[in-house]
């Protein structure tokens, strides 16, 4: 079952309230057309919010496309909690909570999606937010749902409303060192009371572009090392996003999606090294071109099978296929040639999903659900590396997996009174995996029992007090459990590397405590939610000796247990009952805390990477008497300090924060401009590496400062 069906047919022609109160139990054999008649998306989004029993946050669309961005990835960067790592301006990989990109969740329309990462994670950067409706952080899942969200699930659900929709966007953005990009998109559609189509798609190019500075210095703080790194991306992105959806005289309910993305990346890199300042030490050019495809197809039936009763059911199918070329020259510090490596390669990963599910309304609010999902993953991987014309493959460069999945749950959602909603759930999750290399094999099988409990106490008209628990789980990273050996110089500081087919996932007990005001007539929040995660089964990389050949290893394994803890804060209104009519507040602050005992020092710290907080302020205004609205947003991640445990080095990274201005301008009735500058005070992102001996003195230091540059851009949508 989805995480959340669209907005259902009805609501999308007109409002539910209005259409549901005038229509009749069964369709007529007249098709009526409908009028144009706008819902204010917002709105619904909040009250979505307001109704759901488990924490939930509903981001609308309208808001996300305020600066006109092509990717989703940089548009979530302004909202309530949302983090990403990689350096500034690249917002590809979600971390949730600030914990590493394995942690979250992504689906699209409820369901996962391949992804060439072997972190399961999905890039954000690779939606086109053209093609986005909404998107839901789920904080703690329900049964129903997929528990492999430790620290969240984020649901893009893509358009799909429609009451004769037309629409074109035309964009262009440049930057100072940025080739100029360009962007036309068009969404079409027609809707009446039996049957709704609508088809998104489009055009767009992207460009990234950072720089890099390493300095190494010795414990007398004396430059031994330096590099000067520039990188540029491009991306040139296609997608298509066909929807069509009918609904029969006795309730019948079908829809057809189709999704193709389609991507060409480009990379240069260039990188010169130092010995000292002004003294060359060599120099690397790299460049890179990956095509990535991913298509898509999902149909869903929803049959009444009595008055109470109704029968859902679903299947899905996606394909990714990654084909990577990679070149980099070197050259010694006298300008010489010193090697040419090539790297070709290509990831295939296809899934399979099959789903039914029975809903059975014990009353008008109460409601049983029971179902099950099947699921098929295969994925492929070869790789081919040469280094002077002499391959330089590892036996992990070459693998291929395959997942199969039983999921069963079953979800009560029960008003116990007239304030009162409980919605508790069972789910059980088992999985096969089998992992092949050229001249070994490997299986693994798990079982998760996922149990989850939602309370909500509308504690009056306005207040809303929710308690969740709910058990996740985080499988183990592909390339982690095939059974590879790398062979590296065994040395502390570069040890080989092994694969471990026997990780086990991590399992953690999730709790949630939230409470909710809603003002301004519905309009407004302002929330509070505290959460704790209690994991164990924790899976890091550990540094060992083997005693029988002296060399070090490198391996995940599941080191011990650890927790997560935090407070986050939100606001989101209009501030006409301030007086200050025409101004909106968008604000959030989430402060974190973790805590790893780790296994080589016994020593506790936090998890790796997490900052201490996250922050973010937006605000917009409508100047009177003008078509104009103005606004910008200031994000900060907060600084952190990694003690890792048998690898004798610690990182500290400073605190990261970006400002953003927009322009909207409604020319017309059917006519917006929109002008954005973003990152207009250059993030940078600054880190510092110690590096110790055995013995426990400094052996040297590294800092490293990444930065990007502003992007200035501009779209115009046309509606009819």
């Amino acid at each position: 079952m989805s995480v959340s069906r669209p907005y259902p047919l009805p609501l999308s022609l007109l409002t539910a309230s209005l259409l549901l109160a005038s229509l009749p139990s069964h369709a007529t054999e007249t098709v009526a057309v409908l009028p144009h008649t706008e819902v204010d998306a917002s709105l619904l989004a909040l009250r979505e919010r307001r109704e759901s029993i488990n924490p939930k946050q509903v981001i609308d669309g309208k808001e996300l496309r305020r600066y006109g961005n092509g990717s989703l990835g940089d548009a979530l960067r302004r909202m309530p909690g949302m983090h990403f790592g990689g350096p500034p301006g690249e917002n590809k990989d979600l971390r949730l909570r600030g914990l590493d990109k394995e942690y979250s969740q992504v689906l699209v329309d409820g369901r996962r999606l391949p992804d060439s990462g072997e972190k399961r994670e999905l890039q954000l950067d690779q939606i086109p937010m053209a093609m986005v409706d909404r998107v839901e952080l789920i904080r703690s899942p329900s049964a129903e749902m997929d528990a492999q969200g430790i620290a969240g699930t984020l649901n893009i659900v893509l358009k799909k409303r429609s009451a004769d929709t037309r629409q074109l966007i035309l964009g262009a953005a440049s930057g100072d060192q940025r080739p100029m990009d360009g962007s036309a998109q068009f969404i079409w559609g027609q809707a009446d009371l039996q049957q709704q189509w609508l088809i998104g798609g489009g055009r767009q190019s992207r460009t990234i572009v950072k720089g890099k500075d390493k300095i190494t210095s010795n414990p007398a703080g004396v430059q031994t090392a330096g590099e000067q790194e520039h990188e540029t991306k491009r991306f040139f992105e296609n997608y298509l996003t066909p929807h069509w959806g009918w609904q029969g005289e006795n309730g019948d309910h079908l829809s057809l999606d189709l999704l193709l993305l389609d991507s060409e990346m480009h990379k240069d890199k260039d990188k010169y090294k130092f010995k000292a300042p002004g003294v060359a030490n060599g120099s690397e050019f790299e460049k890179e071109k990956m095509d990535s495809r991913n298509l898509g197809l999902a149909l869903a039936w929803e049959h009444p099978l009595g008055e109470r009763t109704q029968l859902d059911s679903h299947f899905s199918v996606r394909d990714l296929d990654d084909h990577k070329r990679k070149s980099k020259l070197s050259y010694k510090a006298n300008g010489a040639f010193d090697k040419l490596e090539t790297e070709d390669e290509q990831k295939t990963d296809r899934e399979w999903q099959l789903g039914q599910s029975v809903s059975h309304w014990l009353g008008e609010e109460h409601e049983l659900l029971g179902g099950y999902d099947l699921g098929l993953k295969k994925r492929e991987k070869s790789k081919s590396k040469l280094s002077n014309g002499v391959s330089s493959s590892e036996a992990k460069d070459r693998y291929q997996l395959e997942e199969k999945r039983v999921d069963l749950y079953l979800v009560d959602t029960w008003k116990l009174a007239e304030n009162h909603r409980l919605k508790p759930g069972l789910r059980w999750e088992a999985a096969e995996l089998d992992s092949e290399i050229p001249g070994s094999d490997a299986d693994s099988r798990e079982a998760h029992f996922a149990p989850s409990l939602h309370y909500r106490w509308d504690l009056a008209s306005d207040w809303a007090l929710r308690s969740s628990v709910a058990r996740t789980v985080r499988r183990p990273k592909f390339d982690d459990i095939i059974p590879s050996t790398q062979s590296k110089s065994g040395t502390l500081s570069d040890p080989n590397q092994i694969g471990n087919p026997d990780l086990e996932p991590e399992e953690s007990l999730g709790y949630d405590f939230g409470l909710e005001h809603y003002f301004a007539e519905q309009r407004g929040l302002v929330g509070l939610n505290l959460f704790r995660r209690d994991i164990k089964n924790l899976m890091e990389s550990v540094i060992f000796e083997d005693a029988s050949d002296g060399q070090y290893y490198s391996q995940t394994q599941n080191t011990g247990d650890g927790k997560l803890w935090g407070a986050e804060l939100e606001f989101n209104s209009e501030l006409g009952w301030l007086g200050l009519h025409g101004l909106r507040l968008n604000a959030g602050y989430s402060w974190l805390d973790s805590e790893v005992k780790d296994t080589s020092t016994g020593k506790k710290r936090r998890f790796k990477q997490q900052p201490g907080y996250l922050a973010n302020v937006g605000l917009e205004y409508l100047l009177p008497g003008t078509p104009l609205t103005v606004g910008g947003s200031w994000n900060k991640s907060g600084a952190y300090e990694d003690e890792l445990g048998g690898s004798n080095d610690s990182t500290a990274m400073d605190a990261i924060e970006y400002i953003d201005l927009f322009v909207n301008a409604e020319l017309s009735d059917s006519t917006t401009l929109r002008l954005a500058a973003e990152n207009i005070g250059r993030a940078q992102k600054d880190q510092q590496k110690l590096s110790y001996n055995a013995n426990g003195t400094l052996k040297n230091r590294e800092d490293t400062r990444e930065y990007s540059e502003p992007l200035y851009s501009m779209s115009v949508e046309f509606r009819w």
